[in-house]
C-alpha cells in the first residue's frame, strides 16, 4: 500500500483525491436539494435516495473511500471509468 500522504507521481496508476468523496456527495446532495426541494443529510441515505446505479455507486466509494485504498491503487480504471461515465450524466442532466 501507497503512503496516503504521497501524491500519485506522473504516469502511475493510482487514484487519490482526498476532496473527492466530499465533493461527489455535496454535489449530489446539492442537486437534488435544488432540483427536488429535499435535504438528504447522511450518505446513505443519500445513496438509497438516487435512482441511478453509477449514483448510488459513486455515493458508496464516497462513504467508503479510506476502506477502498488498496482496490482504488489495483484498479485505477474501474473508478476513472466511473467517474468519467458519472461526470458525463450529470452534465446532460443540466
Amino acid at each position: 500500500s501507497k503512503n496516503a500522504s504521497m501524491p500519485c507521481s506522473p504516469g502511475s496508476s493510482c487514484v487519490r483525491a482526498d476532496w473527492l468523496p466530499w465533493w461527489v456527495c455535496e454535489y449530489r446532495r446539492t442537486w437534488v436539494l435544488l432540483r427536488e426541494g429535499r435535504f438528504i443529510p447522511t450518505r446513505d441515505e443519500l445513496a438509497g435516495y438516487l435512482p441511478g446505479a453509477d449514483d448510488r455507486e459513486v455515493i458508496r466509494i464516497a462513504r467508503d473511500w479510506h476502506g477502498l485504498e488498496q482496490d482504488r491503487e489495483e484498479r485505477p480504471s474501474y473508478y476513472i471509468g466511473l467517474l468519467e461515465r458519472w461526470s458525463r450524466s450529470i452534465l446532460l442532466r443540466l
